[in-house]
């Protein structure tokens, strides 16, 4: 920034580096979390967030109890998104839609045509608005005329596509784009089920009556797919429970690494999650943290079994303990699911504590 003293920065950087891995006179090393809101991506974008992460990951602190990076979003819910592959690139529970297995266990599961299936990976939202062959968005609790990247080329985009919008309020400029105006319930209207960062899950209970015309997000979804494929084939009101139902079995019968038990292997259920409405019940339990605690952090795959332990790509020093420094003695705790970037890489290779600094 104009007219910051560049030294003094340079001073605080080192200190928080120090404060996230320098072990004390015991040997003992702090354990280190990232909480963090919508602030850091409003005022940062993915920058500011994923250098947190990698300093994590940099410092030992990724897949260590008490520690590790948890986001807190009022109106959010991305955590259940990435669990359960909301994503125009992948199909649902993040599976690859060039991989044929993949299209073949959800076909054979979901009772769908594997020829019905994606075989390719969708437009990213970064590239949507230049994508001439899509023809429809659905727009679902986001202000569409703010919240999207490049919004010029968003507001020229929506001129010339059929826009669905599903939201509790009338954001600014919505009238001027929606064809279709889907009211849907407020956060104290709705029942339906939250993930914490923890993988805790809990039941949002309705508190107040919402208006007559409002529908809850997964009724309005499900009646769409009724209407534009006959699929569900249930006229009744269709029920949050029942939805969640359907998304727990899927989980399980697809024995993904998120498969949507309990520490006991008990399906999660609205009923179990009334039950524990304090707590709300964690999926998969804390299991996977004490078994892998002597292996050093352990990624999990796709896969219900499947783990993925990597190394540096650099050995550590033969030097001693004692004389190591702090980034050269986690060397040996840190692991790495895929090759790090160059300038990580010569952040292991670097003795001197300030080492984090550079990257």
């Amino acid at each position: 920034m104009p007219g910051q003293d560049t030294a003094e920065l340079a001073a605080t950087i080192r200190r928080y580096a120090e404060l996230c891995a320098r072990p004390d006179a015991s040997g003992y090393r702090p354990k280190v979390a990232f909480v963090s809101s919508m602030g850091v991506n409003q005022s940062t974008g993915s920058y500011g967030f994923s250098t947190n992460l990698n300093l994590l990951l940099l410092t030992g602190n990724v897949g260590r109890k008490g520690a590790g990076s948890m986001r807190i979003a009022g109106q959010s819910n991305a955590t259940s998104e990435l669990m359960m592959g909301f994503n125009g690139r992948k199909l649902v529970f993040n599976h690859d839609p060039a991989e044929e297995t993949h299209r073949q266990a959800l076909s054979d599961i979901l009772g769908i045509p594997v020829e019905n299936i994606p075989d390719h990976k969708g437009t990213p939202v970064s590239q949507m608005s230049e994508d001439d062959r899509i023809c429809c968005f659905i727009f679902v609790g986001t202000q569409m005329t703010k919240n999207m990247p490049r919004v010029g080329h968003w507001t020229r985009r929506m001129g010339r596509s059929f826009n669905i919008v599903i939201d509790s309020f009338l954001g600014e400029g919505v009238l001027e784009h929606a064809d279709v105006l889907l009211p849907s319930m407020t956060y104290v209207e709705r029942t339906g089920v939250i993930q914490r960062g923890d993988r805790t899950l809990q039941l949002q209970q309705q508190l107040s009556v919402p208006p007559e015309n409002a529908w809850a997000d997964a009724e309005i979804l499900a009646r769409l797919a009724v209407k534009i494929a006959e699929r569900l084939r249930n006229r009744d009101k269709i029920m949050p429970d029942r939805v969640f139902d359907h998304l727990v079995q899927v989980s399980r019968d697809l024995d993904l690494y998120c498969r949507l038990h309990n520490a006991e292997g008990e399906a999660i259920s609205h009923d179990m999650l009334r039950a524990n409405a304090d707590m709300g019940v964690q999926w998969g339990g804390d299991g996977r943290y004490s078994t892998d605690q002597d292996e050093g952090a352990v990624f999990p795959g796709l896969q219900g079994q499947e783990k993925t332990r990597a190394s540096c790509t650099r050995s550590c020093p033969t030097s001693s303990a004692a004389s190591r420094s702090p980034v050269q003695a986690m060397c040996r705790r840190i692991s790495w699911a895929s090759r790090p970037p160059t300038s990580a890489r010569r952040c292991l290779s670097i003795p001197a504590p300030s080492a984090i600094a550079r990257c």
